[in-house]
């Protein structure tokens, strides 16, 4: 025996238009924010610093993903597109900013992407870029601090070894200016042995340093794609009130049929 086809009653058609209607005013309220924004993406490789044999990067991505969206980068930003209120847009809704601005670790070491939402695309282009400066800039400054450090350290070292072997020359001239060959002669000889030794270490410390201070020293943080704008999802309101209204066509239509089934 068949089954009659039920049709949707007067109060269901009702509820579906309701729904229909709720549906399109949260899509209103809802996707548009989280889907009509305009998006700006970049991506970052992280320089590294070369001391010897070592390789270090300037930072670990762990690190930089996680400061990105926080405070102070994201006043460091703001800074630097002389927009004091960008601050709180980019900075993560953990710190109860709007979230603009956010960065993910890539597959391959040492780079990360960057992403900056907001209604303009020249806004979240410029912002974009703008933080990509500041990690570069930051960078850049442990670089010149580092290799100004390594630079003083060398200068140090110059004057250690010019006082090593100034008080080597001493100690030389008074040993051969000793005629016996007593316990004095041979505190000057073990005296000379560790200014010898001292002089061997400064020496090669400096040729590291000396080494360390030629360029290519490190690799420089730079940019390997973008900023780069990215279209939205949805670009109009009538797009967003549309996919409201589908999904609570959908999620009414789906409620009916339960109703049926308990029924």
């Amino acid at each position: 025996m068949s089954q009659k086809i039920r049709h949707p009653g007067l109060g269901n058609v009702i509820f579906l238009a309701l729904c229909l209607i709720v549906g399109g005013a949260i899509g209103m309220l809802i996707f548009k924010p989280l889907l009509g924004k305009n998006e700006a993406i970049g991506v970052i490789e992280i320089g590294s610093i070369s001391t010897g044999d070592n390789v270090a990067p300037f930072e670990q991505v762990a690190s930089l993903t996680t400061r990105i969206p926080a405070t102070e980068f994201a006043a460091a930003v703001a800074n630097r597109l002389s927009d004091p209120g960008a601050a709180e847009q980019l900075l993560s809704s953990v710190y109860g900013g709007a979230g603009d601005l956010s960065a993910r670790a890539l597959r391959d070491a040492n780079k990360i992407e960057i992403r900056v939402r907001h209604d303009s695309e020249k806004v979240a282009t410029e912002r974009l870029s703008a933080a990509m400066d500041e990690v570069m800039a930051e960078h850049e400054a442990i670089a010149t601090n580092l290799l100004d450090f390594t630079i003083e350290q060398r200068g140090r070292y110059q004057e250690m070894l010019a006082g090593a072997e100034e008080l080597d020359q001493q100690i030389a001239t008074e040993i051969n200016s000793t005629t016996s060959r007593g316990a004095d002669f041979d505190a000057l000889l073990a005296a000379r042995s560790k200014i010898v030794e001292q002089v061997a270490t400064i020496t090669q410390t400096l040729l590291q340093l000396d080494q360390s201070t030629k360029k290519p020293y490190f690799n420089r943080t730079q940019t390997l794609a973008g900023p780069s704008p990215l279209r939205p999802l949805v670009r109009s309101s009538w797009q967003t009130a549309l996919l409201g209204a589908i999904a609570g066509f959908a999620l009414g239509f789906i409620a009916i049929q339960m109703k049926r089934a308990i029924v």
